[in-house]
């Protein structure tokens, strides 16, 4: 699932439409911005402000002009600032009805941006397994260094799961 849950498109959320006059108006905004980068990623759009050799004046006339920006969310990403149509899915509740429609009991999220936060908070921890990757504030219930850390996550998870998938292959 991609782009806030736009990607694959689902059928109760069509793929809005007044995104592609964003990214046109921030295209115009940030043209002589030296480094700010407006990326169109069809669904939502991002404006990212890593190679700007003032990021943190980069990043304060982003959150100014986004702000303007009439029925849009404004999420905080690494070195990037999105928008996406306010009322669309979120990457919480594309996670939650993918864990429905897989029946799924349970899930893990792993995110290491502000953006993946909506998912952090879609379920309690009886429901959601919820790391973040680096630095920040989150709600996420656990918390890793690095990218790298992530295989070893997982092989603990799947080794957890070894004694239950062997109970139950004894029993078919």
């Amino acid at each position: 699932f991609g782009n806030f849950g736009y990607e694959p498109p689902p059928v109760d959320h069509p793929p809005p439409r007044v995104v592609a006059g964003w990214v046109a108006d921030l295209e115009r905004r940030f043209s002589g911005e030296e480094g700010v980068v407006v990326e169109d990623k069809r669904f939502s759009v991002a404006v990212h402000y890593r190679h700007s050799p003032h990021p943190i004046h980069a990043h304060r006339i982003i959150e100014r002009e986004l702000a303007t920006i009439r029925g849009a969310r404004v999420l905080q990403g690494a070195m990037a600032v999105m928008l996406v149509p306010t009322g669309g899915p979120t990457k919480g509740s594309t996670l939650q009805a993918a864990r429905r429609r897989l029946g799924c009991d349970r899930a893990v999220y792993v995110g290491d941006d502000g953006t993946d936060e909506d998912a952090f908070e879609s379920a309690g921890p009886e429901r959601l397994l919820s790391v973040k990757v680096g630095p920040g504030l989150t709600q996420a219930r656990f918390r890793l260094d690095n990218q790298a850390q992530i295989d070893r996550l997982l092989v603990r998870i799947l080794a957890s799961r070894r004694p239950a998938i062997t109970r139950l292959r004894s029993r078919l």
